[in-house]
């Protein structure tokens, strides 16, 4: 215990000084900092690049070799700015560093009183999309802890700075706390994209799993499901959050059949938004795995 307790204050060491050191520099120098770890952690990390490919393989197979290596590279790029931003998340979170997309939808669902299902992927900076608190939203979100206590305890201080509610999915009963948030008018975060035991669907014409939860609590609860996501702009510092647009959701009287059909539409939305935007997705993830 003495061991790993020792190995994770160093980890966080680590983490502060790189930190320190980082912020030393301006804003751009920052971002051309984060990009060359990014290459490097393309070309180092052969396991995540092998599984970067076979995503590609599997999404767009028409693409070369070359066209692929260009998306896998800046999405490495932008899997290690989400990390170097944490270094410097106060300066990015105001809320001139933001242009907010086709608001008008969210506020619509939102202001029905019924809390709002927002459905979301990893995409560009996930973490960031938090900030549509500063457009007058109350949020909470699902997360699990970090394994470094002293990091989680870092993570769950910026999230308190976006001002959003988290619920620890660790806790066997999490249906109730989302239903309480849902009932409080809350806009409530699923990041619904990953592996996960579920229903099968098919994704980019090949067959996985993928989670329910999202449509299993509007079906429940009446709440509208809204599908949003923060992407880069292409200033340094810049984003844009998309409220992309509402999902209808299919009720009938058989309801794992509504779980199925609902999960698969949902997945078709989000092959229709990485399609837009492959570089900035999370292809690191071991999306389809064998079943």
């Amino acid at each position: 215990m003495k061991k790993k307790k020792n190995k994770r204050i160093m980890e966080y060491a680590l983490f502060l000084s790189m930190k320190f050191i980082v912020n030393l520099f301006p804003l751009k120098i920052r971002y051309k900092i984060s990009n060359f770890f990014g290459i490097l952690f393309y070309y180092l990390i052969k396991k995540r690049r092998e599984i970067i490919f076979k995503n590609l393989d599997i999404a767009f197979p028409e693409l070369s070799f070359l066209e692929k290596k260009k998306i896998a590279i800046k999405s490495c790029k932008n899997i290690s700015t989400n990390f170097f931003e944490l270094f410097w998340y106060e300066k990015i979170s105001k809320k001139e560093n933001y242009e907010i997309i086709n608001n008008e939808i969210l506020k619509k669902e939102y202001t029905k009183g019924k809390g709002v299902v927002l459905l979301t992927l990893h995409m560009g900076n996930w973490e960031l999309g938090s900030n549509l608190t500063k457009f007058g939203y109350n949020l909470s979100a699902i997360a699990r802890k970090q394994n470094n206590i002293y990091f989680d305890n870092y993570i769950t201080k910026m999230r308190n700075f976006y001002k959003i509610d988290i619920i620890l999915n660790s806790n066997k009963k999490i249906l109730k706390p989302i239903i309480e948030d849902l009932k409080n008018k809350k806009c409530v975060i699923f990041l619904s994209d990953q592996f996960q035991k579920g229903t099968i669907v098919e994704f980019f014409h090949k067959k996985t799993r993928a989670p329910i939860g999202a449509p299993y609590l509007s079906l429940k609860t009446g709440a509208p499901v809204v599908l949003a996501y923060c992407i880069r702009d292409k200033k340094y510092g810049k984003f844009k959050i998309i409220i992309d647009k509402k999902i209808d959701i299919v009720k009938s009287n058989d309801f794992k059949d509504d779980l199925f059909r609902n999960t698969q539409n949902i997945f078709k939305d989000f092959e229709r938004v990485i399609k837009k935007f492959p570089e900035q997705w999370f292809w690191q993830h071991n999306r389809w795995k064998d079943f």
